[in-house]
């Protein structure tokens, strides 16, 4: 999808008609804007943690589109509710259920050709 295709059309009308300044930039130009913020390179994000995570399993150009749709999807939420982004932490997807974790770990083991018994370890 080209930036400048119809997909991007109605969104640049809808927000060119609200209290907005619009500007359209060439991505690989942001870095050398003075002034630029340094917290996009911020370590310990939720989208750093994404990015990671994703990588691993898709690649690196796969996870870049993924967490840039989740910018996306977040900044579209922040302006229809007026409200500011909540970083969810690094260790937003380490905090799933352990036993859903465990499960999934086990199941996968299964299916890899392993028989795991698992016990708790005592300290």
């Amino acid at each position: 999808m080209e930036a400048t295709g119809v997909y991007w059309k109605p969104v640049w009308h809808i927000l060119s008609d609200g209290d907005f300044e619009l500007v359209l930039a060439n991505a690989a130009h942001i870095k050398n804007v003075p002034g630029r913020k340094t917290e996009a390179r911020t370590k310990g994000s939720y989208l750093q943690a994404q990015f990671h995570r994703i990588k691993a399993r898709r690649g690196p150009k796969k996870a870049i589109l993924a967490v840039a749709a989740s910018i996306l999807t977040a900044i579209y939420h922040m302006l229809k509710d007026g409200t500011l982004y909540q970083d969810l932490g690094p260790n937003h997807f380490d905090a799933r259920s352990k036993e859903r974790q465990k499960n999934r770990l086990v199941r996968r083991l299964a299916e890899l050709g392993y028989t795991v018994e698992l016990a708790p370890i005592t300290h």
